[in-house]
C-alpha cells in the first residue's frame, strides 16, 4: 500500500522537472491570466484565430487542386468576406433603420404630448371628478416625460458599447485576413517565443 504513493511522488517530481511540462504550465497560465484580465481587448483576436483557423482548411483543399496560396488566400477571403456582410451587416443596417424611425416617431412636442394623454384619457372622463382630472393629466404626462428621458438616457448610455460593435465589426475581418496571410510568419514567430 505504501508502494502507490510512493510512485505517484515519483511520477509527480519527475513531471515537475520536465523542462516541456514546465513550459506547457507556463504558457497556459500565462493564457489565463491574459483572458481574465484582458478577455474584452482579447476578443477580436480570439474570434479572428477562430475565422482564420477554419478558413485555412478551404486554402489548403485550393493548394491541392494546384492554385497558388496567394489566389487560394483570394478567393477564401473574398467568399469569408461575402458572408460575414451578409450575416452582420444586413441585420445591422435594419436595426439601424428601425432606430432611426422609432427617433423620428417619438419627436413630441408638450401639446402633442397633452393632446395624446387626453384622448387616452377620454373613456375614463366620466369615472374621474372635474377637478382631479387636471392633476392626473399632469401625472401621467410627467410619467411618459420620465419614461422618455429614460429611453434617451438608456440610448445613450449604449452608445460605447455600439462603437465597440463598430469596431468589432471592422477590425475582426481585417485580422482574418493577416492571420491567413501571414500564416507561416506568426507560427514560426510564436515557437520562437516559446
Amino acid at each position: 500500500t505504501d508502494a502507490l504513493p510512493t510512485a505517484a511522488r515519483r511520477s509527480f517530481r519527475e513531471t515537475m522537472r520536465d523542462p516541456q511540462f514546465i513550459a506547457l504550465a507556463v504558457v497556459f497560465l500565462v493564457a489565463v491570466a491574459a483572458v481574465f484580465f484582458f478577455g474584452q481587448q482579447l476578443a477580436p483576436f480570439v474570434i479572428a484565430f477562430i475565422f482564420a483557423y477554419f478558413l485555412d482548411g478551404g486554402i489548403t483543399r485550393l493548394r491541392r487542386w494546384g492554385m497558388r496560396r496567394v489566389w487560394a488566400l483570394v478567393v477564401v477571403y473574398v467568399a469569408f468576406l461575402a458572408v460575414y456582410v451578409a450575416v452582420l451587416i444586413g441585420p445591422l443596417q435594419r436595426v439601424l433603420q428601425r432606430s432611426i424611425e422609432l427617433a423620428g416617431s417619438v419627436n413630441l412636442d408638450s401639446a402633442d404630448l397633452l393632446h395624446l394623454v387626453e384622448t387616452l384619457m377620454q373613456p375614463v372622463n366620466s369615472l374621474i371628478p372635474e377637478g382631479q382630472r387636471a392633476p392626473l393629466v399632469s401625472f401621467v404626462i410627467e410619467q411618459i416625460s420620465a419614461g422618455l428621458d429614460y429611453l434617451i438616457q438608456g440610448s445613450v448610455a449604449s452608445l460605447p458599447q455600439f462603437t465597440g460593435w463598430l469596431i468589432y465589426l471592422f477590425l475582426i475581418p481585417f485580422l482574418v485576413f493577416f492571420f491567413l496571410k501571414d500564416k507561416d510568419s506568426l507560427i514560426r514567430g510564436f515557437v520562437r517565443m516559446l
